[in-house]
């Protein structure tokens, strides 16, 4: 994998947060790796960081629940990333979540094993190279928990 001084991935990229911190980044010339389902959606937001200042934008199908997609998008990057932000992130619908086991397994492998993954993967691959900046974005749900809300909230808290 190429080095390259100044770029950034962005898991879960078509989220506001992650829109506005990957601005952040264009306007300050960095290359940009943004990854989610559905990708493609993502096409209106490469033009406008290009616009903004991007020196590449390059989009990345990522489903989080799949652990052999997660392992593919990381050995088919062109670059190792010096920042990584992960802003992924999924409520779903309490009374749902506490009924069907499927929905509660999605939640929290969407909001923690996922991404906790990821993570790790890239991790080592920083810390082989001998740098790198991980941001795990959370949720204020995960610090203050609420029984309207618990799966989302504990699955934050991980």
């Amino acid at each position: 994998m190429k080095v390259n001084k100044q770029s950034v991935f962005v898991a879960g990229a078509k989220s506001d947060i992650a829109t506005s911190i990957a601005r952040i980044y264009a306007k300050k010339g960095f290359s940009l790796i943004l990854a989610a389902r559905n990708s493609g959606n993502l096409s209106i937001n490469a033009e406008d960081l290009y616009l903004r200042g991007a020196k590449s934008v390059e989009l990345v199908e990522l489903d989080i629940l799949s652990l052999n997609e997660i392992s593919h998008v990381i050995k088919n990057l062109n670059t190792l990333p010096d920042i990584v932000v992960c802003a992924i992130g999924y409520l779903g619908e309490q009374l749902q979540t506490q009924l069907s086991p499927t929905e509660a397994q999605r939640v929290v492998s969407t909001n923690f094993t996922g991404p906790a993954l990821l993570l790790e993967q890239l991790g080592k691959l920083m810390i082989e190279r001998g740098n790198g900046t991980i941001v795990g974005i959370s949720s204020v749900a995960g610090d203050r928990g609420r029984a309207s809300n618990y799966w989302y909230g504990s699955s934050k808290a991980g």
